[in-house]
């Protein structure tokens, strides 16, 4: 069950919290927090209050522009993460910023039958979505025992893929983002066969 609220926060993102680190000057790699298991999203706030917006780019990319220069810049632009704790920022920050941060948060493990993965600390994940925790659960046991009505788990992992997509779905509902174009109805000409001889 554990696990299976692990992967519903990764591949869903269905739970994000904002949070703020400082950079250090001179320093363009930072560890991040063990209770953040994604980021979604980084921006930068300096002493004024100004805001300046950072743009994803790969952990490779952030290396190959550090080795092509050593340029260090308050005005960084650039963030990657390395693994899984790791944050690399572009340019080096030349003095303490602020960061703003929106990351999905690693839940405290359940340990009793009363615990609810949908309170804060458990994961927040909507009640819901709490049939898809147990779709997991019921796919690694099949597997385990080789379960022969559900084909060695198949059935449960395919309902389990089936209501993350749903997850998905309802969570850019939520966010009025990826909604269909509107249709409007067009009108049909009906077409009438004319027999010979006959009129209509």
């Amino acid at each position: 069950l554990n696990q299976g609220i692990l992967e519903i926060l990764l591949r869903t993102q269905c739970t994000v919290e904002p949070g703020t680190m400082n950079t250090i000057a001179n320093t363009w790699q930072y560890e991040l927090a063990t209770g953040i298991l994604a980021i979604r999203d980084v921006w930068r706030k300096d002493t004024a209050g100004d805001v300046d917006p950072m743009y994803h780019i790969t952990e490779q990319q952030v290396i190959d522009l550090h080795r092509s220069s050593a340029t260090s810049d308050a005005a960084f632009t650039r963030y990657a993460v390395a693994g899984s704790n790791l944050l690399l920022l572009w340019p080096t920050p030349s003095k303490v910023y602020t960061l703003e941060l929106l990351y999905v948060p690693k839940p405290t493990v359940l340990s009793a039958a009363s615990d609810d993965p949908s309170t804060a600390s458990l994961g927040r994940i909507p009640t819901e979505f709490h049939k898809v925790i147990e779709y997991y659960a019921l796919w690694q046991g099949a597997e385990f025992d080789e379960n022969r009505p559900s084909q060695g788990g198949e059935r449960f992992r395919a309902l389990f893929e089936d209501h993350l997509s749903k997850i998905r779905a309802s969570i850019k509902r939520k966010g009025n983002s990826g909604l269909p174009p509107v249709r409007t109805r067009a009108w049909r000409t009906r077409r009438v066969m004319v027999r010979e001889n006959d009129r209509y």
